[in-house]
């Protein structure tokens, strides 16, 4: 089944909105990141631009509410589990797990959900590839998890620790928890955006 696309529109009369410019309007704009406010980490360059400053520009209450919460005191001290920032369609996990061998990690991807992957303690190595790469599909889309997993072709690995996150759309093929050479035990926030 092919992954869903965006068919939200951003606001063209917003005066912020990179997206009424060119490419490089697009780049300037993430890469000030006025958007994060005062959560003071850093976004990592696999981040697909446009189509975060398209979403953002949309939905931008939801991602608001989502890097106010990041930025917020306390990360390190909150209980693991769910915690809802607007109902459905922003909601945060936070999770305590060892790192795995990359042998027994997977690619993931998600259908209704944007990810916001941010190490709040510890590193992992966490593999990114286009969806497209797509192999072998080893667990079939579960609406009720709203996750599927599978092998690709390819991909890179890229380092995940508390002075990065990642955004990972349904186009982006994830393989999060691998080990940053040693097995360890790391503390993550996952926030979960709606994407509609």
């Amino acid at each position: 089944m092919p992954m869903p696309s965006f068919s939200g529109k951003s606001d063209p009369t917003d005066s912020l909105n990179p997206l009424n410019g060119t490419d490089e309007s697009v780049n300037n704009w993430f890469e000030k990141a006025e958007f994060l406010g005062s959560w003071a980490v850093k976004p990592d360059n696999s981040i697909n631009r446009k189509a975060f400053a398209n979403h953002y520009f949309s939905k931008r209450e939801r991602w608001d509410k989502a890097f106010a919460f990041l930025g917020s005191e306390g990360l390190v001290a909150l209980e693991t589990g769910r915690y809802e920032l607007d109902g459905d369609n922003v909601f945060v996990m936070i999770s305590e797990y060892n790192t795995i061998d990359p042998g027994d990690a997977k690619y993931e991807a998600h259908r209704k959900y944007i990810d916001i992957q941010y190490l709040i303690r510890g590193s992992e190595l966490i593999g990114i590839a286009p969806y497209e790469t797509l192999d072998a599909i080893l667990q079939p889309y579960d609406p009720n998890r709203e996750v599927e997993f599978f092998t690709v072709k390819g991909g890179e690995m890229k380092l995940a620790n508390p002075g990065n996150f990642f955004i990972f759309f349904p186009s982006d093929a994830h393989m999060p928890q691998v080990k940053d050479v040693e097995s360890a035990m790391v503390r993550k926030a996952v926030v979960k955006l709606k994407f509609d």
